[in-house]
């Protein structure tokens, strides 16, 4: 957590419009002839003007930006009639967006949204390409103002609300943050689209930033549906830690269990923890795989005494190992069987799970669970290692049930949620 932390401290999502390249040409090319141009028994335009406008059509038709903005500014020169100066706006427009100059193109084009003669669907059109510039320019206090007025006439794309949203993270708004980039994934479900991961983190670090954890977790839920990423499943399995009633010692393995699932990168030492954790949990053949990986990773970034210490306990639990796998598990779920309470069979089951025998482990946990005897925070866990047992044996839906009945304060009911996230993921 403290990795992920760090990096959402470190995180402003910066978004643009984006609109100038994607509605640039296609929405603005499309200058006709003013009405007089037309008339043949009143034509008021000049002779020159004529001229310029055809080699206009001709350099926007060959994208010749250059050409078509000498010949604009020979139409606005000639120009006699609102029409014409409209046109030669037009073509002003169409070779700024072409050769690239936006603080250029925002004259003319501001100069056609005044005029109150553009048909509505270019209105619209134009509007965007106004507030796509602005923010292109970096002028994303004028952007937003543009944007916030664009949606309220026409309602707004995802990509433009989460433009908003990350400006107004920006200026440390955090709840205009939050409520568009909501709007923004809400509208891109709308759209058919996938919410981009982008806007998850907008709201993580609105959160992130006024210490609302609850939410912030919540979100970051939320985020790994759509972005099953390692980091938001690792931020989400090290808050069991932080739990009230987490006993490191006695919980920790399954933290682990939990980390290995969700594909973390564990380091050796994180391996060898786990192997020994496993071992002391009487689970033999789930301890030799783990100190297998640490193994085979050179035992890297521990020191030399922790090393042969478990370099000593691989050897007795590959031992251990053998004698379950050669009958004494059996002899000792039997054992259990006689015994009063149930938490030797969870026990035993665990110890299955480990070997791979998915069947035993959910019989004889659930035999443990039934015979009772184990108190609130052993039988959260009980719960927790059958539905990965469920889970194991391909049986997700009674996985989920049990994972979703689980209601603890010691990190069993966080791993039961991650659980049943990891189970939709993968």
């Amino acid at each position: 957590m403290q990795s992920f932390g760090k990096f959402m401290r470190n995180r402003l999502p910066a978004l643009g419009l984006g609109l100038v390249t994607a509605l640039g040409m296609t929405t603005v090319i499309g200058v006709t002839a003013p009405a007089a141009m037309a008339q043949k028994k009143e034509v008021k335009e000049s002779k020159e003007f004529v001229e310029a406008f055809q080699a206009a059509q001709q350099a926007s038709a060959a994208k010749d930006w250059a050409t078509l903005l000498a010949q604009a500014d020979k139409m606005a020169a000639t120009a006699k009639t609102d029409s014409g100066k409209q046109a030669a706006l037009q073509f002003h427009v169409v070779a700024y967006v072409g050769l690239g100059k936006k603080q250029e193109l925002l004259d003319p084009l501001e100069k056609l949204l005044a005029g109150g003669t553009l048909p509505p669907e270019q209105v619209k059109n134009f509007r965007a390409l106004q507030m796509g510039t602005y923010a292109e320019l970096n002028n994303d206090a004028k952007a937003v103002e543009l944007t916030k007025a664009y949606i309220k006439d026409y309602g707004g794309t995802s990509a433009q609300l989460a433009f908003i949203a990350s400006y107004s993270l920006k200026q440390k708004d955090y709840a205009a943050a939050i409520d568009y980039a909501n709007k923004a994934i809400e509208q891109a479900g709308k759209e058919g689209q996938k919410p981009k991961d982008a806007w998850y983190q907008i709201i993580l670090k609105a959160y992130f930033d006024q210490n609302d954890l609850k939410n912030y977790y919540a979100t970051i839920e939320r985020a790994y549906v759509d972005y099953p990423k390692p980091e938001y499943i690792r931020a989400l399995i090290d808050r069991a830690v932080k739990e009230p009633k987490f006993n490191r010692d006695g919980d920790m393995l399954d933290v682990y269990r939990a980390l290995d699932q969700s594909k973390a990168d564990l380091k050796p030492s994180e391996l060898a923890d786990m192997g020994e954790k496993a071992y002391s949990r009487g689970a033999p053949a789930e301890a030799v795989k783990a100190f297998a990986r640490a193994d085979k990773a050179g035992w890297s970034g521990i020191s030399d005494s922790d090393a042969a210490r478990w370099k000593r306990m691989y050897a007795s639990v590959q031992t251990a190992a053998k004698a379950d796998a050669s009958g004494t598990l059996d002899k000792s779920a039997g054992e259990a069987a006689k015994a009063a309470k149930g938490d030797q069979l969870v026990s035993v089951g665990e110890a299955y799970m480990g070997m791979g025998d998915y069947a035993k482990a959910i019989d004889n946990i659930q035999k443990g669970i039934a015979k009772g005897g184990l108190d609130d925070s052993a039988l959260a866990y009980a719960n927790l290692q059958l539905g990965i047992a469920q889970f194991k044996a391909g049986k997700k839906d009674d996985a989920r049930k049990t994972w979703g009945a689980i209601k603890s304060d010691n990190g069993a009911e966080v791993l039961a949620k991650d659980w049943i996230l990891m189970s939709r993921n993968g």
